[in-house]
This record gives C-alpha cells, sequence and structure tokens, in this order.
C-alpha cells in the first residue's frame, strides 16, 4: 500500500512543483497538482481492467461463452 501511496503523492508533487516554476500562484498549484493524482490512477485502473477482462485463463481450463458473458455482467453490475 505504500508504493501506491508513494505513486500518488509522487504524480501530485510534480505537477505542483511544475505549476510553480511556471508562475501559477500556490493553491492553483496544489490543487491542479491533488487533481492530476487521482485522474492518473483512474486511468491506470481501467488499463489494468481491460488486461484483466483480455487476460487468458491462467489455471489452463477453458472457458465457456456462458460463463465469460455471466462474468461480464456481474462485474459491469457492480460498478
Amino acid at each position: 500500500m505504500t508504493e501506491v501511496r508513494d505513486f500518488i503523492t509522487g504524480i501530485a508533487t510534480s505537477r505542483t512543483n511544475n505549476l510553480l516554476a511556471a508562475g501559477a500562484s500556490p493553491p492553483e498549484a496544489l490543487t491542479s497538482g491533488f487533481q492530476r493524482a487521482p485522474l492518473t490512477c483512474a486511468v491506470c485502473l481501467a488499463v489494468a481492467e481491460v488486461i484483466a477482462l483480455r487476460a487468458s485463463n491462467t489455471r489452463g481450463e477453458p472457458v465457456s461463452a456462458d460463463e465469460l458473458q455471466r462474468d461480464t455482467k456481474a462485474l459491469c453490475d457492480t460498478v
């Protein structure tokens, strides 16, 4: 969990420092920095979801179309 926190903090800090160096006001730079971090995390999660849905079954068992459709529907219902 520490790695995730460090990743988010690094994104926010980097954006904030870049805006401060460009002459933005501190409140504006902080707000923009802390908006960029969750956006980046959301994009990473979306990419991970696509990879997980497209990945083959690692147990080596064939997955039927009915099972895949049921699992996809259950996943969409929870979101």
